[in-house]
């Protein structure tokens, strides 16, 4: 196996090659653009020339360079040299003849060297004409440059400005004596603050690209805004990189954007100060997309604004936002009245709103563009309620004026006439010294006062009801009790009446959380009323029961009965089914508002099944406590 390692690898060459004479040195390739070197004694005679110099002069060794043209004659510049006591000299020589019937500039440069103790001239000689094309190049775009108004700076490996065109000078309002060999950030000081300079500074020093504005005003004070671009070049590695900084001039583009964004923010300024909900979107190859909104319209359905923009509504909407949006959408385009209304309700946020779409037409992009808002008329809707309520009410409360006025000018009118009429009598008789014929009457004397007692009383019950003012000690009332109690004080109405009045109490232990009083007041008024509406010879039931986890009584009779229509407003204060002079029954129509808004305030219910000539049953249902 061969060895191919690092040290077994031959390095013979690395090692220079030794030539034997001159003619092995000739033997040598050259590159095309190899310069022309020759080497001659004293006596100007060729003891070495290379294939470029035989080429272009078209001699070779033994020749002598006296015999080659040129202005000043290079035979004279080695004699000259020969004889002083410089070692070389170069200077540009004007040749004609040669190969070349063109006459050609050279620059020839002359050392004196010594070789084998003999003192020999080495000549090189470059030809300018790639020099001059170089410099007409670099002449020619330094025209182009300063005349086309190209603003170029040239710096050095280490940044500092080497070249500058007069544009780029104007910009900076400097020249290029005051910028040459100054490090660009300098230059730059003006129009940049510290933390960017010190950044371009970073930059250059990384050999990286970079890129800054800088603005001034012109002379007439105009604003004028450039980018400037500071770019890294490197031809060959080992080279120094060196830096070439254009200036491109945005001022158009700048003020044409501040113009736009001028126009945007005004317009967004207008968008956000409308309070109504704003939704702009468009229409595109058949799809909605979303354009763009007011902040309040963000806001409230709780949209990031990057996150919608550009979008289909149905990846930004919920299902029911998107199908009322959707509707409204077809019914505008269906109508052509090119305005619409609808309604849309947020069961999130629980807000009802009016909205109404309207289009425009984008003829540049062919797109048509809808304009949606949304105006929240939650409050509007509840305040409509609150009137519509507040209408009723006071439609309800003029009609319980009228009741009231109706019934209670007859419900005060009968017992207050039947005090001032038993009272004349009374005082009559007591005038007379009939004193027996007196004593019979003080007890009608006594129920008409009862009478406008008991209605005084219930009036202010009902006034303590509406009033919230109602207080209850509640406690464990045995319901039993309450019932006999009722029973005994109603015993004697029954009997005039001749009705039959039973009593049956299923569990005499049956309790419940309530106010024994209330309680008391409530069955009596319901017990009254039964007995007040059954005619002669019917029946009235009290009992109680219990279902469940509930205690029921129930109040019964045989009566008359109530029609279905008048239970709806069975409960309402100085109510009664026949009202007025036409009513058949005394009383202010206030037992039953009463019974029933006590019994809901301590926790129960009141129902009441009623038949016409049948009769009616009204049950009180309370939860029975643990």
């Amino acid at each position: 196996m061969t060895d191919t390692s690092p040290d077994s690898m031959d390095h013979t060459e690395n090692i220079p090659k030794r030539f034997e004479s001159l003619d092995d040195f000739k033997l040598l390739e050259e590159f095309p653009d190899t310069k022309s070197l020759v080497i001659v004694n004293i006596a100007g005679e060729i003891v070495y020339s290379n294939h470029s110099f035989e080429k272009t002069f078209q001699l070779k060794e033994h020749n002598n360079i006296f015999d080659i043209e040129s202005e000043p004659r290079i035979f004279h510049l080695v004699q000259g040299l020969a004889g002083s006591h410089y070692s070389s000299c170069h200077l540009e020589i004007f040749f004609q003849g040669g190969k070349s019937e063109v006459p050609m500039n050279f620059l020839a440069e002359i050392e004196r060297i010594f070789l084998q103790d003999q003192e020999l001239f080495a000549i090189v000689l470059s030809s300018l004409e790639d020099k001059y094309r170089l410099e007409n190049k670099i002449n020619s775009l330094h025209n182009a440059l300063e005349f086309g108004n190209v603003p170029v700076i040239i710096t050095d490996g280490m940044g500092r400005v080497t070249f500058s065109t007069r544009s780029f000078e104007e910009i900076l309002g400097t020249n290029i004596e005051l910028l040459y060999n100054k490090p660009i950030q300098n230059a730059l000081e003006q129009f940049l603050d510290a933390p960017a300079l010190e950044e371009v500074k970073n930059k250059i020093a990384m050999r990286q690209k970079c890129t800054r504005i800088i603005s001034g005003l012109h002379s007439d004070g105009t604003l004028w805004y450039n980018e400037i671009t500071i770019t890294p070049v490197q031809k060959d590695e080992p080279a120094p990189v060196s830096f070439i900084v254009t200036a491109n001039d945005i001022t158009n583009y700048i003020l044409k954007n501040r113009i736009a964004k001028r126009s945007e923010e005004r317009q967004k300024l207008i968008i956000n100060n409308i309070s109504d909900l704003l939704l702009i979107v468009r229409n595109e190859k058949e799809s909605l997309f979303f354009e763009n909104a007011n902040d309040n319209f963000y806001e409230t359905f709780s949209i990031k604004r990057e996150r919608a923009l550009e979008k289909k509504i149905e990846e930004v909407f919920d299902e029911h936002f998107l199908m009322v949006l959707t509707q409204a959408v077809t019914t505008l385009l269906r109508i052509k009245s090119g305005f619409h209304e609808f309604r849309y309700k947020n069961y999130v946020l629980e807000r009802e709103y009016l909205g109404s779409i309207t289009f425009t037409e984008d003829l540049y992009e062919s797109q048509r563009i809808f304009i949606i808002s949304l105006k929240d008329i939650t409050e509007q809707l509840l305040n409509e309620e609150r009137l519509r309520k507040a209408y009723q009410k006071e439609t309800h409360i003029n009609k319980l004026k009228s009741s009231f006025l109706a019934n209670m000018s007859h419900e005060i009118r009968t017992p207050l006439n039947a005090i001032v009429g038993y009272s004349e009598l009374i005082e009559d008789d007591v005038n007379a010294g009939n004193i027996a014929s007196a004593a019979e009457l003080f007890p009608y004397l006594k129920e008409g006062y009862a009478r406008l007692l008991k209605l005084v009383d219930n009036i202010l019950e009902v006034s303590l009801i509406q009033s919230g003012e109602t207080e209850f000690e509640i406690g464990r009332t045995r319901i039993s009790e309450i019932l006999r109690a009722v029973y005994q004080s109603m015993m004697n109405a029954a009997v005039e009446k001749t009705l039959a009045f039973d009593l049956d109490i299923e569990d005499e232990n049956l309790s419940i959380n309530a106010d024994s009083k209330k309680l008391e007041k409530i069955i009596a008024a319901l017990v009254d009323n039964a007995i007040k509406y059954t005619e002669a010879r019917g029946r009235v039931r009290l009992s109680s029961r219990m279902e469940g986890s509930y205690a029921k009584v129930v109040i019964s009779d045989t009566g008359i009965g109530i029609k279905k229509e008048s239970l709806a407003r069975l409960f309402e204060a100085f109510t009664q089914e026949d009202e007025g002079h036409k009513r058949q029954f005394e009383g202010a129509g206030l037992g039953l508002t009463i019974a029933y808004n006590l019994t809901k305030m301590m926790g129960g219910e009141l129902s009441v099944d009623s038949i016409i000539n049948e009769g009616t049953t009204i049950t009180l249902t309370f939860p029975i406590p643990c």
